[in-house]
């Protein structure tokens, strides 16, 4: 009864089954990022539409509940306004005290922006972890811990240059002020 429920061996090779065996778990991982899932809930976000609503809900609902006054405060400001002016008081403010409120305020995006990149990771993961509970890896137990081994590292080693490529696109915001 077991081997009724794993299903029969295809004709052909090892290579020829470990080549489906892939084929159809990329193109599993592919249908469930895409929406084309055969198991399709009704009860929770799953895949593709739970990585964009962590972009379009979560992340942009962290962005727009930030308050920029919150961390700066008017005798802040004020002070900051004198210190860019020197000995002299000026007619008009100097650009050098925006930069630094401007600034202060763009590292403040560096951290949702991150939190964004770990919640797709993780999205990510249980995509996989679904996606191996199939039948076909019930079969093949070392052939599904190498699976996950595998594509989880490979998601672990994106993760630095990701992470990386946030922080720099902050730092390169707050570098030039337009």
């Amino acid at each position: 009864q077991e081997l009724a429920t794993l299903g029969d061996l295809q004709d052909g090779s090892q290579a020829n089954i470990l080549l489906s065996i892939i084929t159809e778990f990329t193109q599993d991982f592919c249908n469930v990022l895409d929406g084309y899932s055969q198991e399709i809930s009704l009860t929770e976000l799953n895949g593709g539409a739970r990585i964009s609503f962590v972009f379009h809900e979560i992340f942009a609902n962290a962005i727009n509940s930030m308050d920029p006054f919150d961390q700066v405060k008017e005798v802040d400001i004020r002070t900051l306004l004198y210190n860019s002016s020197g000995s002299q008081p000026a007619l008009f403010v100097a650009t050098a005290a925006f930069e630094v409120l401007i600034k202060q305020q763009i590292k403040r995006l560096e951290e949702p922006s991150l939190k964004c990149v770990a919640m797709v990771y993780d999205e990510l993961v249980r995509i996989l972890t679904q996606i191996l509970n199939k039948p076909v890896f019930r079969r093949f137990p070392t052939l599904k811990e190498r699976f996950y081994a595998t594509v989880v590292d490979f998601f672990r080693r994106g993760m630095d240059p990701t992470s990386k490529v946030v922080t720099q696109l902050v730092t390169a915001e707050s570098s030039y002020i337009n």
